[in-house]
């Protein structure tokens, strides 16, 4: 494995991880305020989630375009967060 594969995997890792750290953090401090509203430690998955599809696409590119090492590698950790979300959704689905 290429070091600037390596690199990739390791930004990818740390953009999700450094969300879900946030998420803990704030839903540790916050609590679930309103039993019928998202609580506030939704925001910080939102962001995460927004800031993950902005990278998606500018990896994508530097992909397809460039031939990058190091957007191969975050593009597999994009590809193994959405198979994570997916399999939440479906557990959410039949819970």
């Amino acid at each position: 494995m290429s070091s600037a594969l390596k690199k990739g995997i390791l930004i990818g890792l740390a953009l999700y991880g450094l969300g879900a750290v946030l998420t803990v953090i704030v839903h540790l401090i916050f609590g679930w305020e309103s039993p019928h509203a998202p609580p506030v430690s939704a925001i910080p998955v939102f962001f995460t989630l927004v800031i993950g599809a902005i990278r998606l696409f500018i990896t994508a590119n530097n992909v397809f375009m460039k031939n990058s090492a190091t957007a191969k590698g975050e593009l597999a950790i994009h590809a193994f967060v959405a198979l994570l979300l997916v399999l939440l959704i479906l557990w959410m689905k039949y819970q």
